[in-house]
């Protein structure tokens, strides 16, 4: 028989011990009690008290976390015998919703404090074990296109082709700079800075850092980063016709910026503490797709991180389509940043091992 505190089941309770908290926790189980089905809202409460229980240890309030806690949090997930790699995926999705939840309401009193979601990037790079039973959204590719096509806006086109085409990271791309872009274009040419040196005889090719380059709080190009990059090894990855000619579009009418380090993503409108021309975060960057998913009907709140569309399920999009036209695991593997074996042909025969196969089995979008 099970045995609770002061003898009172907390379900019973209606979760009172996580709404009379004075923190985000309370905050969102409180507001979103009305909103979702009541076996929706005890989810979110049942990962929410792991959650509690794990930072309260820790003496961490939620807008304390940073990408390390969120790696020690899977780990601390896994280490109980009682929860199972599916259960802990799904309480981190459950978490990482709390933190999006969070962030799009961050004006407010109640999430003022959180302006990163750290699960996020940790559920990206993590290997669950499958037990058959997820249920990813599979969307043809003729639906893909379309719903593309449909994008007006030239940034959030350009963000979602090139999602969908490099299979990089949410923050990863925002930490683009223009150095680290070479479009072989004269308008490019003459209006933006020179891309960096390793990337001169590589034309129409995209840079990521590694992230022993791009940590929170590193000063890279003359910018502190709020967002870091997961990938272990630079990454050259080729860019087609249709991602150059995005490109081209959103630099036709991007802001210049105010940061020296000239980042390639800029905000179209300021807000509360932005102006037009500063650096996108992946906060951004989620919030604008997972709407525009919305749109399509492919995200909603009681939805799993699985079914629901996002940078994240861009990731899986490109290594299901690009990886059954390619054959090849290894490159798959390259472009997106994923750990495992050392890729050391990739990078010395690059034109022949990774721009050629890409060019050739990346799929059209237009």
């Amino acid at each position: 028989m099970t045995e609770f505190a002061n003898g009172v089941d907390p379900e019973r309770q209606g979760y009172q011990d996580l709404t009379n908290r004075d923190d985000e926790i309370a905050a969102y189980m409180r507001n979103r009690k009305s909103s979702v089905r009541t076996k929706t809202w005890r989810q979110h409460g049942t990962a929410l008290r792991h959650f509690r229980d794990f930072i309260d240890e820790r003496n961490l309030s939620p807008g304390d976390l940073v990408d390390d806690d969120a790696d020690d949090l899977v780990n601390w997930f896994k280490a109980k015998d009682a929860i199972n790699d599916q259960t802990a995926k799904a309480y981190l999705g459950r978490i990482s919703h709390m933190y999006d939840y969070a962030i799009r309401r961050r004006r407010s009193n109640e999430f003022s404090d959180i302006d990163y979601n750290p699960i996020a990037i940790v559920i990206e790079d993590e290997s669950f074990e499958e037990d058959g039973t997820s249920e990813r959204r599979e969307i043809g590719h003729k639906v893909m296109r379309e719903a593309v096509q449909s994008i007006h806006h030239p940034l959030l086109l350009c963000m979602v082709v090139l999602l969908l085409k490099t299979g990089i990271r949410a923050g990863e791309l925002v930490n683009i700079d223009m150095r680290d872009v070479h479009l072989d274009h004269h308008w490019a040419k003459e209006h933006f800075p020179e891309c960096r040196e390793n990337l001169e005889k590589r034309p129409d090719t995209l840079y990521i850092a590694p992230r022993s380059e791009m940590e929170v709080g590193n000063v890279v190009n003359g910018e502190e980063r709020k967002d870091p990059n997961k990938r272990k090894r630079g990454t050259y990855i080729p860019i087609d016709k249709e991602l150059k000619s995005v490109m081209l579009l959103w630099l036709a009418i991007r802001p210049p910026s105010r940061s020296p380090a000239e980042p390639f993503f800029t905000l179209t409108t300021g807000g509360r503490t932005t102006i037009p021309g500063d650096r996108l975060r992946s906060d951004y960057v989620w919030s604008k797709i997972t709407d525009w998913a919305q749109e399509q009907g492919w995200w909603s709140s009681d939805a799993t991180l699985e079914s629901n569309v996002s940078p994240h399920y861009f990731r899986h999009y490109f290594r299901t389509i690009f990886g059954r036209k390619s054959g090849d695991e290894l490159l798959v593997k390259y472009l997106r940043g994923d750990k495992g074996e050392a890729m050391d042909d990739y990078m010395h025969y690059w034109g022949d091992n990774v721009r050629e196969p890409y060019l050739q089995s990346i799929y059209k979008l237009f």
